[in-house]
This record gives C-alpha cells, structure tokens and sequence, in this order.
C-alpha cells in the first residue's frame, strides 16, 4: 500500500524495483549483475533462475493464474487459472508440478453441475495442512440470476478432483472469490474459508465469507462479515489468510475512489478472527493503496491489499 503515490511513470515503477529486490534478497536470492541497459535473456527472471512454462494445453487464453504449495510436500505445487480455446475464458485448468515448479504437467479440468454455468471466472488455490488442495472459482453465467460459486477437493495433488460444492447461487452478485485453509494442529483451527465481495447494501460493496468445517466437503451459508454503507468504483477484492490457533484475517478495500491526481486508490481495511471464523472483529484501518498500477507493454497486474500469516504461532 502506499498513502501518495503523484507519479505513477516513476515513483510506482521504483516501488515494483524496490519490492522486487528485497524480495529476492530475503529469498536468498543472487540478485542481477547486467549492465544498465543491456536486454535480459529471454526466459530468465530477475533472480537468474530460468523461467519454466506451465501450460501446454490446447488453450490459446490463459487468465489470472493462482499457485499454492502442498505443505506436507513442498515441492509439489498446484496451479489453475482460467482459459479458453479463444475469446473469454470458460473453463478452469489446472496444472501440476512434482518438482517446485521445474517442469509442468496439466492436472484435472474442473467439472460443473450441467444445470449450472461452467467455472471460467475468478480462481484460487490453498491447501491445508493434511496436503489436501482446494481451488474456489465462478460459473458467471449469463445473468446474476446465473451466476455460481464453486468449491472443489483433491487429496492427490490435483491429478483429480471432487464434484464441486455451491457455495452461492443466483439472485445476487458476488465478485473476487478467494480461499484458503486453516493451519492449526485441531479440526476446528483447520477449516476451510472462502471470501467474496457481495452488494449486500446499495452503492457499496460489502465482504461475504461461507465457511467449511469438513475438509471442504460442505459449507456453512454465507454471512456478512464487513459491511460497506459508501458508494465505491470497483470491487471489494477481499483476501483471506487462516494462521495458527485459529487466527483469520480478511483483508478489502471498503472504498475505491479516484483522488486529485486521476489515479484509482482503495481504502484498505482487515477484519480478524480469534476463534477460528465464529466471530470477526471490528475493521482495521490500514490505509489508502493504488489500484491501477501499470507496467510496461501496458500490463495490468492484479493489484489490491494482500496479507499472509506464519503457519506457527510466533
């Protein structure tokens, strides 16, 4: 986040450098030697690792991707991101790897009931701490009356997957679904949670969680966890994080408006729990953030507030 930010051709581009170095540093990474100017090679990141491709599917689209590590084997990763042949993305792909992300295989193309739109729209990826993955994403449909909310399961890395649970179904809007699983040593710290930003009130966006207590086998109905009451340009885009001993953190913009400058900021907000989701706290005031921060080749990353926590009690 950052509280003014008046030139984003200079000041965001040396926050991205800045971000990327200490990045690299705190990972152990060797940072880059080349001259000033001098092009990188072609599929060599930042760090002087080759870059390694995921997909090589038939897809020609391939959107917002999510990537998450199996912590009972670390070097077994689980990807998907939406795609499609051409055009707009209809379809959830998923991808795995058995060696942290040297070389890629496809993994299971996540199923629909055939009375429900497909998966194509907002995807994420956990895992808990039993190594079972979870993937959440949206069937938008042709209307809000349409629209659905997914869950699915793997227990073998993703090489296949349950028959999804609906978390939301029709009538209503949602947007930006996101998941993630407890870390905790009893069943109750190790749910399974998803978030979403929901127009529960007119003009705003407010923040909407449905809770699993099961593995993910069902969930619990959606409740309103942070309500928005001010008129807001875009999505909430809440994340959600669940630590030790039954820590859960949510994360949203509650407000985005443009400032004096031109540029789409967003008011950051976090709401946490103690009891592994049965209450939430009052909202955190964490501080304005921009939101429409481009790179160049007019690349638009998904920008918004994010948060992480130690999988043990510090």
């Amino acid at each position: 986040m950052n509280e003014h930010i008046s030139s984003p051709q200079i000041s965001r581009r040396s926050l991205l450098r800045g971000g990327a170095a200490a990045a690299a540093l705190a990972a152990g990474l060797p940072l880059p030697s080349r001259a000033a100017g001098r092009p990188r090679p072609t599929g060599i990141a930042s760090s002087g690792i080759a870059n390694a491709r995921v997909s090589h599917d038939h897809y020609g689209v391939h959107v917002g991707p999510s990537l998450a590590a199996n912590p009972r084997h670390p070097r077994q990763l689980l990807a998907a991101c939406q795609a499609a042949p051409t055009g707009n993305p209809n379809v959830i792909a998923t991808y795995l790897s058995r060696d942290a992300g040297a070389t890629w295989r496809s993994g299971g193309q996540l199923s629909h009931p055939a009375d429900k739109p497909p998966a194509g729209d907002d995807v994420t990826v956990a895992f808990d701490p039993h190594g079972r993955g979870y993937v959440s994403a949206t069937g938008t449909g042709g209307s809000d009356a349409d629209r659905t909310m997914y869950a699915w399961r793997t227990d073998d890395g993703g090489r296949s997957f349950s028959a999804p649970v609906i978390l939301v179904t029709g009538g209503q809007y949602f947007d930006q679904p996101w998941i993630s699983a407890g870390a905790g040593q009893s069943p109750s710290e190790r749910n399974v949670y998803v978030v979403w930003a929901s127009n529960q009130h007119e003009g705003g966006d407010s923040v909407s969680m449905s809770r699993s207590t099961d593995g993910g086998q069902s969930f619990e109905p959606p409740r309103t966890i942070l309500d928005a009451h001010r008129n807001t340009t875009q999505s909430a885009t809440p994340k959600v994080v669940a630590g030790a001993h039954g820590l859960v953190c949510v994360v949203a913009d509650e407000l985005s408006q443009r400032d004096s400058s031109g540029d789409l900021v967003g008011h950051a907000v976090a709401v946490c729990s103690t009891d592994a989701g049965n209450s939430f706290s009052a909202p955190v005031q964490l501080g304005w953030e921009t939101l429409n921060i481009r790179l160049p080749g007019d690349v638009l990353p998904n920008s918004g507030v994010m948060v992480a926590a130690a999988p043990t009690a510090m």
